[in-house]
């Protein structure tokens, strides 16, 4: 029986007037959910009516023995149960809702003693919700507060909802977003993708390794060439190879039927399609082939367990991790480069692993193994789809099974841009090296970097190694960057200068961060720093001019053009224009004497205006052309 039928079993009229108790019997009721669950239990089981595979059976499990509060068990209880009875909502939505509600009644009861809902005041919410450091946890938080509460004040009218000011508050979502997309899954360096895909094609055809381990190098190809979710992988069926003919006829393109959960509103998920490459055909093959001797009782996982059954994420992660033990130094993990190192994850060995698996013994304890994250292959698809010629986003946004092309975009990566952009952003303009002279660097933050005795040695070390090498910054930009993104640490004389190159990313990191936030952020137009944001409109310019040249020379890069050109209006006519429209209005009121008299720092700019006005045309034209 599925979520389906548990609901069709909720829908009877005498259990909501059963449950719609005064308070003086919230310890009497005694009502029978479904069977064997009665809702005067402690303990509710459904798994046994949620057999889907989509659901874990950890969502399907509610405890409430550790809740004092009768009250407040109740409610929660009877809000577990209507939301179960919409029959929309997914098990695992509903059990983390159950899970946030669970930790605040906790909190009431062990923390400030309330034990009824009355006693519950604004400033109690305030304090709880501050306890959460991140703005899109607090958010879910205070929805998941505001939606309980309301359970509870639709029936007890003492209990004034209003009164709670705190869960009215909108949460920053600007910010919300900003730790969204500084929290993004990285993309997997290049190299370190091709090594794992070699030595993954090498191991599944490997008779002289087990039989799991073959059969995981076979899901690894399949994740790398078409970015499954890895819930998506693990679920997948033999025999849903589809062909069909193209261009009348002459070729054949073959789909992969599976089934998903993500893109759709009901739990019992849907069937829908993805493209295949040759090899990822081959290795799905193989593992049909492969999981054959596990598939019992009419199984017909892909990917089987022992028994036949689908692995469980967990399972599949210990399995992806032998993978990369065995095989860190053929994937190349012990000489990545810093930049590189960043893009991966590192697993430190602990007694429990040694306990659990029986690649370790005690002395690996405290050893530092790298990996790759399954859904960082799902980032690399998407990202090597998004630099393929004549593919569209509409395309990829299909492929990667998304609802909205914003999700897509989501994913994209410039793992390049960010070496590229520390480059440009401290190159000099007299010559081909990283600008050394503050005098003739525009941008405050950058400038204060040579005041810095750590950056300075990063600034020399690079001028060094590219003098001695004689690379020049605008003409060899792409070996430039090729050297930085790939040279291991090892390397001595590089290595230096590759880590000289981190200490800069990560500090141009640092300050996009500042930027996207600055994006983010909802902006009030104001004179008082327009002269920043003068340079900043420069600085952006010069940069989408420079990319211009490079997509035109490589198409490759069009698409990153696109982003920046995209980014580069949005501070134009958002951030600048308004600024620059409220200088001059504040000129034509004030007279620029009184308006220099009041803000000092601004006089080099407006003695500049007929430049800034300049500036102002350049920039509308080149929108015009992009």
């Amino acid at each position: 029986m599925n979520l389906t039928k548990l609901t069709t079993s909720l829908k009877n009229e005498s259990f909501n007037e059963a449950i719609d108790l005064n308070t003086s019997d919230y310890l009497d009721i005694s009502y029978e959910i479904v069977e064997g669950i009665n809702f005067r239990d402690d303990y509710w089981d459904f798994s046994n009516l949620m057999k889907k595979e989509t659901i874990k059976k950890t969502h399907t499990i509610y405890k409430f023995n550790d809740l004092k509060s009768n009250i407040f068990k109740y409610y929660l209880k009877k809000l577990i149960i209507r939301l179960l009875y919409s029959g929309e909502i997914r098990a695992s939505t509903i059990y983390g809702k159950y899970c946030r509600i669970k930790n605040f009644i906790k909190y009431l009861e062990n923390e400030v003693h309330i034990t009824v809902p009355t006693a519950i005041y604004d400033q109690i919410i305030q304090n709880y919700l501050k306890k959460y450091e991140y703005e899109r946890y607090r958010y879910h938080i205070q929805f998941s507060i505001k939606e309980y509460l309301i359970e509870i004040e639709h029936k007890d009218n003492a209990f004034n909802l209003n009164d709670l000011r705190s869960l009215f508050t909108p949460r920053d979502m600007h910010k919300v977003q900003y730790e969204i997309e500084n929290g993004k899954t990285p993309n997997i360096p290049d190299r370190v993708f091709k090594a794992i895909l070699q030595q993954a094609i090498r191991d599944l055809e490997n008779e002289d390794i087990n039989l799991v381990d073959r059969m995981t190098a076979g899901l690894i190809i399949l994740l790398s060439q078409i970015g499954l979710r890895i819930g998506e992988a693990l679920l997948l069926e033999i025999g849903r190879l589809k062909e069909e003919e193209i261009f009348n006829g002459k070729k054949k393109s073959v789909k992969l039927e599976f089934w998903t959960y993500k893109t759709t509103g009901t739990e019992d998920g849907k069937w829908t399609i993805t493209f295949m490459t040759s090899l990822a055909i081959k290795a799905y093959k193989k593992l049909e082939e492969l999981g054959e001797i596990r598939r019992k009782n009419g199984s017909k996982y892909l990917y089987p367990n022992p028994e036949g059954g689908a692995y469980s994420s967990t399972a599949w992660g210990t399995n992806s991790l032998r993978f990369f033990i065995r095989n860190q130094e053929i994937i190349g993990m012990d000489t990545l480069s810093e930049i590189e190192m960043n893009q991966v994850a590192k697993i430190e060995v602990t007694d429990n692993l040694v306990n659990n698996m029986r690649n370790f013994t005690s002395e690996d304890i405290g050893k530092v193994f790298l990996k790759v994250n399954a859904h960082q292959y799902r980032v690399a698809v998407c990202n090597y789809l998004r630099k393929k010629p004549g593919i569209n986003l509409q395309w990829i946004k299909k492929h990667m099974n998304h609802l909205e092309e914003e999700m897509t975009m989501h994913y994209f990566r410039d793992d390049n841009k960010i070496i590229e952009e520390t480059i440009l952003k401290r190159s000099s303009k007299q010559s081909d090296l990283l600008e050394t002279e503050k005098t003739r660097i525009f941008d405050d933050e950058i400038r204060k970097e040579l005041d810095d005795p750590y950056y300075i040695e990063a600034y020399n070390t690079i001028n060094k190694f590219l003098k001695r090498n004689k690379l020049k910054i605008y003409k060899d930009l792409n070996h430039i960057i090729s050297v930085f993104q790939n040279t291991p640490i090892l390397d001595s004389e590089i290595g230096f200068c590759t880590s000289a190159m981190a200490k800069l990313c990560e500090r141009q990191e640092k300050l996009n961060q500042l930027e996207r936030w600055f994006y983010l952020r909802p902006h009030v137009p104001d004179i008082i720093n327009f002269n920043l944001t003068n340079r900043r409109l420069i600085t952006k310019l010069e940069l989408v001019k420079h990319n211009k040249k490079v997509s035109d020379n490589d198409t490759r890069y069009l698409r990153e053009f696109e982003i920046q050109s995209k980014a580069f209006s949005y501070f134009f006519n958002e951030k600048f224009i308004p600024e620059y429209e409220l200088l001059k209005k504040q000129i034509e009121i004030n007279g620029t004497t009184n308006l220099v008299k009041d803000n000092p720092h601004l006089e080099p700019i407006l003695k500049q205006l007929k430049e800034v006005d300049e500036l102002v045309l350049e920039c509308s034209e080149w929108l015009k052309k992009i």
